[in-house]
């Protein structure tokens, strides 16, 4: 029987941003389970592009789950310690800052072919936000991952899902509290590893493979 493979991926240091916990976080944890890889993506459109379309070819994995941080309450409200599993991602970047290569984009299509309204489903939402609520994490399902490099990495995955042309039969995006170097009331650090596994549990338990339990 082949090997389920589960892709993870996060963000580097953007803008304010000096130490991204979408990407921290994954890195600190000490040992994943068998068959399943993280990803650190540039916070560039181009090179986040090449990122994605390199991992998907290379590693060929049956799902991904993608990471990016929100910054609390100037994210239209957000809490400074809740994880958002997002439900879509909308085929357009519209950003109010540049990439990290200076690239601002405002209303650029993702697909030139389809309209900027057009958005593709994640898979799971629902049983991720559960099992962060059950391991005691903030937890609130969100229709909308912004238009900026969060949002276009995964309308990415989901587009390369539902292409037919990759293996990848599920994905999700969550977006992550703030750290406290973002701001006092964000998470603290050891939070997002085990926050991580119990998504990373959830989407293996979905796709009939063995959790890892590493830091339980």
């Amino acid at each position: 029987m082949a090997k389920t493979k589960l892709l993870l991926t996060g963000f580097e240091p953007f803008a304010k941003v000096r130490r991204n916990p979408s990407w921290e976080g994954l890195a600190a944890i000490p040992v994943l389970p068998e068959g399943v890889e993280r990803l650190c993506l540039p916070v560039d459109w181009r090179a986040a592009d090449d990122a994605i379309r390199n991992a998907l070819d290379e590693f060929k994995p049956d799902a991904v789950i993608s990471f990016g941080v929100h910054s609390g309450g100037e994210s239209g409200g957000r809490g400074y310690q809740t994880f958002y599993p997002e439900t879509q991602a909308f085929n357009v970047d519209a950003a109010s800052i540049a990439d990290n290569g200076g690239d601002l984009r405002k209303g650029v299509l993702i697909d030139p072919d389809l309209p900027h309204t057009h958005a593709r489903q994640g898979n799971g939402i629902a049983e991720l936000d559960a099992a962060l609520r059950a391991a005691g994490h903030e937890s609130e399902i969100s229709q909308d991952a912004g238009r900026y490099l969060c949002n276009h990495a995964y309308y990415r995955v989901l587009e390369a899902r539902d292409s037919g042309e990759s293996p990848i039969k599920m994905a999700a995006f969550v977006h992550v509290p703030p750290n406290r170097d973002m701001h006092p009331q964000g998470l603290a650090d050891d939070a997002y590893p085990l926050a991580y596994q119990t998504l990373i549990d959830t989407y293996l338990g979905l796709l009939g493979a063995p959790s890892g339990g590493v830091l339980r």
